[in-house]
């Protein structure tokens, strides 16, 4: 039956609302294969079905918090989520300095940067205790300095040295 959620997956003709569906059924089984299947969608670059594939992951690690997942993928997506929040810094520093457009830009720019640091999160949950990683990025969001400052301090402590460098960019 997973083989087969997967095929469907695979299969680009199929509408992508109805294969966004899949991910979450996936998540509700808790098994290796799912997992794994799961994992292997990480990748994809297709942005709505990834957003999914992460969703997915990060309930399937909330209601089966003894479940594992591959780090390195996990190591490997941080990596490519800090460094497409860089590239949109950089696009965003090329822009002219005024004007409507450029501020409908920097607006979009923005909004894309916030779901990349949103995805950060869901995949360091995948790494460290999903709670505090939750609590952390609140904390971050949360437009309050001591609770923004709080964040910060627990996850200079809390991150292995490659996982706090994109942190930093992103930050």
């Amino acid at each position: 039956l997973l083989e087969r959620l997967e095929a469907y997956l695979l299969d680009a003709g199929n509408s992508p609302r109805s294969r966004a569906v899949i991910p979450q059924v996936l998540a509700k089984v808790p098994t290796r294969l799912s997992a794994s299947i799961l994992m292997r969608w990480l990748t994809t670059h297709e942005p709505e079905l990834r957003y999914t594939v992460l969703k997915s992951l990060d309930k399937m690690r909330a209601r089966h918090p003894k479940m594992k997942f591959d780090k390195g993928l996990v190591d490997e997506e941080i990596q490519v989520e800090g460094e497409r929040f860089c590239q949109l810094t950089h696009l965003r520093n090329l822009l002219p300095a005024e004007g409507p457009a450029t501020a409908l830009l920097v607006l979009a720019i923005g909004e894309i940067q916030q779901i990349r640091l949103e995805a950060v999160f869901r995949l360091l949950a995948l790494h460290y205790p999903g709670q505090d990683m939750e609590n952390a990025y609140q904390g971050l969001i949360s437009g309050k300095r001591r609770l923004r400052a709080n964040a910060m301090e627990f996850l200079d402590n809390i991150l292995d040295r490659p996982h706090a460098r994109v942190m930093e960019i992103m930050l």
